[in-house]
């Protein structure tokens, strides 16, 4: 790591690439991560990095960039990765500069030329659930987390049974690892607000109902949800209708069907602005996640802020 001259900041860079492809759990974990950079005061020194091989400039929904240098490459990362992880060549500072510490924020980490580099490993349900992610996901970190992993010099991970799997199926881990849990963002709490009526009438809500929040993702347990609301109706029909909340990662066309064959009252909303979320949260009589693999569960954090 390099050695900042005295009074000089830290420079510190953050992998802001899941935000720019539309991740959730872990773009809110990237997002509060940027959000919260005033809170380190002078004495470090914030860059982005967003890689997107799309010609279009990649959007960072949510993000404050006042202040904030963010460098754009349009690099497939699977090019990127063979330079620098099976080649050994180059370097993150190539795109950014001289840095202190870069913080690989998605399981797949750069190589660093002089930087300490940090990566997050949010769960390791890719390999422990192969059934729930695509063969390209398997492949591409089959490849490239272990390297990653070999090249860290520390690790973050969210939870405790987070760092079990890793300590698991990693034994060989020799630099350090931290449980820092997540947090959730200060617009999640439990008092209502005047536009909480308005956004759950634009979402066509029901006066009270069972929320889901979640992706979409089959090892989230999410398809099992619409034949148990309808089996809960069995025994009390007064039981409140199901909302649906999140991106499609695999399970969408699937609960549609369900959905369509059901006598329930089944809401699928898909993947709603994230402003929306709290007031969605506090609408809901019961927040239900049904999830069968988790590194941390986000959702109930946030939905027990919201009340």
């Amino acid at each position: 790591m390099t050695e900042p001259g005295r009074g000089a900041p830290l420079r510190l860079g953050v992998d802001l690439t899941p935000l720019a492809r539309g991740a959730a759990g872990i773009g809110s974990y990237v997002r509060g991560l940027v959000g919260a950079r005033a809170a380190f005061g002078d004495g470090v020194q914030v860059s982005g990095w967003a890689n997107r091989p799309s010609l279009a400039r990649p959007r960072l929904a949510g993000v404050d960039l006042a202040g904030l240098r963010v460098t754009h490459t349009r690099v497939p990362r699977r090019l990127l990765n063979r330079l620098w992880l099976d080649r050994g060549v180059g370097g993150i500072e190539d795109f950014m500069g001289p840095l202190d510490v870069f913080h690989a924020t998605d399981l797949v980490a750069p190589r660093a030329r002089a930087a300490a580099v940090v990566l997050s490993v949010h769960d390791l349900a890719w390999c422990d659930e192969p059934a729930g992610v695509t063969p390209e996901l398997r492949a591409f970190l089959g490849r490239w987390f272990a390297p990653s992993l070999a090249r860290a010099d520390a690790v973050l991970v969210p939870s405790r049974a987070t760092a079990r799997a890793l300590a698991r199926r990693f034994p060989q881990l020799a630099c350090p690892v931290h449980v820092v849990p997540y947090g959730v963002d200060a617009d999640f709490r439990a008092d209502a607000e005047d536009a909480d009526a308005t956004v759950r009438a634009r979402h066509g809500l029901p006066p009270t109902y069972v929320l889901y929040v979640g992706a979409l993702d089959p090892r989230k347990g999410v398809r099992g949800l619409v034949p148990a609301h309808e089996a809960l109706r069995e025994l009390a029909p007064e039981a409140p209708p199901l909302v649906i909340v999140g991106p499609d990662a695999g399970s969408l066309a699937s609960i549609r069907a369900q959905v369509a064959k059901t006598t329930g009252p089944v809401q699928v909303l898909g993947a709603v602005a994230r402003d929306d979320l709290p007031a969605i949260y506090r609408g809901a009589r019961a927040f239900v996640f049904p999830s069968d693999h988790e590194g941390f569960g986000l959702p109930v954090l946030e939905a027990a802020a919201c009340g």
